[in-house]
């Protein structure tokens, strides 16, 4: 199935682009499709995973790195979800890191 990524901020630039197709197998999670991310956009990409207990940096997350932020279908996922929520084919996600300032 085919998923589109969108993307804002600094990780526009990790993944290549504000959008991107990835295709997974029926049954793909929000992890699933993280994952794959993180094995098409390397060690870049992996660090902002590094929080969850992924990537190389499991043992001590770098911290420099903002947790990421998934909307799927205009809903915030959390990450105690990202297991569990499954995708469809043609969903939009919308990948990002949270931006602070005034």
């Amino acid at each position: 199935m085919k998923i589109v990524v969108r993307t804002i901020g600094p990780l526009r630039q990790v993944l290549g682009g504000a959008q991107m197709e990835v295709v997974l197998n029926e049954g793909a999670t929000i992890k699933t499709l993280l994952t794959r991310l993180a094995q098409l956009h390397g060690a870049d990409f992996a660090r902002y995973l590094a929080w969850l207990g992924e990537g190389d940096n499991r043992a001590g997350a770098n911290r420099a790195y903002a947790p990421l932020r998934v909307l799927l279908r205009g809903r915030d996922v959390l990450p105690s979800q990202y297991e569990q929520t499954e995708l469809s084919d043609g969903d939009e996600v919308l990948v990002f890191t949270p931006v602070a300032g005034g």
